[in-house]
């Protein structure tokens, strides 16, 4: 320690500060923080992690039900593929599913991405409160080039929602240009749900990486604690 350091004033009748070997008395501050230690570190919420979680989840189950989607229309090309030599290809039971799947399918994906991107803008705001609350920077917690990847892809993403490939189909009646229509614009859906999925997948990256930033102090600082009572 030496002479003027902070937290030691000078005893009365002396010039300046003074160090505890010529004289100085530390103050009750630096006494308590030498006893007490730093302040404890103010631990997050739980409910931002639930909240991260069920952004998880809804993440997922956006993937599986467009995997299911590309292989429900993989399922009706096939039966199309076979209309112009069959007129009974699109009939029957089994058909009318497949069918009814793929148009369930397709309006309940367009519903559900508008639903998913709300909770992902609440989700991004939450976390940016919680970071700030935390101390951290915020721009730091949420910067990830994942998100800016997925941001890009959601531009032709959204235009395509908006879209609707089969408004103009041909008569059924001619079963040959009927057919090439409906499998062209079943292969361009499959080409976007696949490009949806891995958007998808580097959105799901980028909330694992913030979930990891947020809670990795707090993390790192109960491992040393546990350790230190070892």
């Amino acid at each position: 320690m030496q002479c003027g350091a902070t937290g030691y004033p000078a005893p009365l009748g002396t010039d300046g500060p003074l160090c505890v070997t010529h004289g100085g008395v530390p103050s009750v501050a630096a006494v308590a923080a030498l006893v007490e230690g730093p302040p404890p570190r103010q631990r997050s919420p739980w409910w931002w992690q639930a909240f991260t979680w069920l952004v998880v989840v809804a993440t997922v189950a956006h993937m599986a039900m467009l995997v299911v989607q590309i292989v429900a229309l993989r399922r009706e090309s096939e039966l199309v593929a076979r209309y112009p030599d069959d007129a009974d290809a699109l009939d029957g039971a089994d058909a009318d599913a497949v069918f009814e799947l793929v148009y369930e399918l397709g309006d309940g994906l367009r519903t559900g991405l508008w639903a998913y991107l709300i909770v992902l803008i609440l989700w991004i705001g939450t976390i940016g409160r919680v970071a700030g609350r935390l101390g951290h920077d915020r721009r730091v917690i949420l910067r990830h080039w994942t998100y800016l990847a997925w941001r890009v892809a959601l531009v032709p993403l959204l235009v395509f929602v908006l879209i609707d490939t089969r408004h103009d189909l041909p008569d059924p009646a001619d079963r040959a240009a009927f057919a090439a229509a409906v499998l062209g614009a079943n292969n361009t859906s499959v080409a976007f749900a696949a490009f949806r999925i891995a958007a998808l997948g580097l959105l799901l990256a980028y909330v694992l990486v913030v979930w990891h930033r947020l809670r990795g102090p707090e993390r790192v600082g109960l491992s040393r604690g546990a350790s230190t009572t070892r």
